[in-house]
């Protein structure tokens, strides 16, 4: 994904995706759900007790933050296949974009 300029309510540090998100996600829906992730949208699939925690710790400058979003949101499908996550280390030195399958 080329660089881009995000605002987000916290800091972001350096952005890692995955090889295999690379290929299977849109560089536009990375980028989409960079800016939701950094503007505290965690995404469908993330439960209300963790958008909580979350929330605490985008306020904060430690916590690990979170999200679950669609690889494409056209399709209504919650499978695993269907989904990427979007974590953002405590010390908010990187956000890694990566697939379930790459944990």
């Amino acid at each position: 994904m080329d660089a881009m300029l995000i605002l987000a309510t916290f800091k972001l540090g350096e952005v890692v995706i995955s090889d295999a998100c690379g290929k299977r996600v849109l560089p536009e829906r990375l980028g989409q759900c960079l800016r939701l992730h950094g503007n505290c949208d965690w995404g469908p699939f993330v439960k209300d007790a963790d958008k909580a925690s979350n929330n605490e710790n985008a306020k904060k400058p430690k916590g690990k933050i979170f999200s679950i979003y669609r690889i494409d949101d056209s399709k209504k499908d919650d499978g695993i296949d269907n989904k990427f996550y979007i974590l953002t280390e405590a010390d908010r030195s990187r956000t890694h974009i990566i697939l379930p399958t790459d944990q």
